[in-house]
């Protein structure tokens, strides 16, 4: 048999694309769980509770374990004081992944894209972002801005699952009558998936350091009577890649500078950066957390408390 008709049977076959849109579908609703759980985590890895601190800490840790993101804070949006656990880029990628994956998945259209038109779909929405990433990062012309990683990001997210899913439902649903099952298989696997979460997290919130106690240890540690505390948690791989930042140069982060000295594979589970100001903080030239401000700034590991260092400044 040629291969011409081989892939003219794959492109016929009811069972292989019954499967692809099952692998798709699985994809696509992981894909939003994962959104909304790396979304909800700089508020959850701040609560005392060990339940939905170790939802928190445990998003983190996930991109870190399986290098998902490089977790730079100097890249990355905050929320409420914490830094999500992936960069601006990557939220960009995960929320138009998840809204190009569910459009292409169940918004019924009277006449689907041609593969011309989804091509070309593809190209023009994934360009801005290689050309934004390779001045960036391979040629070293420029920094790029987080609202440009996000907006570059969500147009790379939304065409590359938006093209690859139109494909793939398109396809199944013109061969298959059998897609009721199949939902119904890839909602159950994505339970298992957020079941087997839950209950890692709960193990993990019980050993995770608290933001709260991780204040606690710092105040009992310092002699300093603060006018102002700040407390910062440093996600897994931004301990491993602050230092490998071509632009780090050119900020004036005391906190940043600070890490250079923290390893890696000694604190795999994250750092937490208790600030304890003397005066208040000050947030001059090109700064994440603040510039150099008097005050103790004390280091400890996520996951066990134990003082990496102490510093005054």
């Amino acid at each position: 048999m040629s291969i011409k008709n081989i892939f003219k049977q794959i492109r016929n076959s009811e069972e292989f694309w019954t499967l692809t849109y099952l692998a798709a579908l699985t994809y696509v609703i992981s894909l939003v769980f994962y959104t909304v759980l790396f979304l909800a985590a700089p508020l959850l890895i701040q609560t005392k509770n060990f339940i939905t601190l170790g939802i928190g800490s445990l998003s983190y840790y996930l991109v870190s374990a399986f290098y998902m993101c490089h977790q730079l804070p100097e890249r990355s949006f905050f929320l409420f004081g914490m830094q999500y656990p992936i960069c601006a880029r990557c939220v960009g990628i995960y929320i138009g992944g998840s809204l190009g994956g569910f459009l292409a998945l169940y918004y019924e259209r009277p006449k689907r894209l041609s593969g011309k038109m989804l091509l070309t779909f593809f190209i023009v929405l994934t360009l801005p972002m290689a050309l934004d990433g390779v001045t960036q990062t391979l040629l070293y012309q420029r920094e790029s801005s987080n609202l440009t990683r996000l907006v570059t990001g969500l147009l790379f997210g939304f065409g590359v699952l938006y093209a690859i899913t139109s494909v793939i439902s398109g396809k199944a649903k013109a061969l298959s009558a059998q897609l009721k099952d199949v939902s119904k298989i890839a909602f159950g696997v994505n339970t298992l998936m957020v079941a087997i979460i839950l209950i890692a997290s709960l193990y993990y919130g019980i050993q995770h350091v608290s933001k709260q106690t991780a204040l606690n240890s710092a105040l009992e540690y310092s002699n300093i009577n603060p006018v102002q505390t700040i407390v910062i948690y440093i996600p897994p791989n931004a301990v491993r890649n602050i230092k490998n930042d071509p632009y780090l140069k050119s900020y004036n982060d005391v906190i940043l500078a600070d890490m250079l000295g923290v390893r890696y594979d000694d604190h795999k589970h994250g750092v937490w950066a208790v600030v304890l100001l003397s005066e208040q903080a000050r947030y001059e030239g090109k700064t994440v957390f603040l510039s150099e401000t008097g005050g103790e700034y004390i280091y400890s590991d996520a996951y066990t408390g134990k003082l990496i260092n102490s510093k005054t400044h």
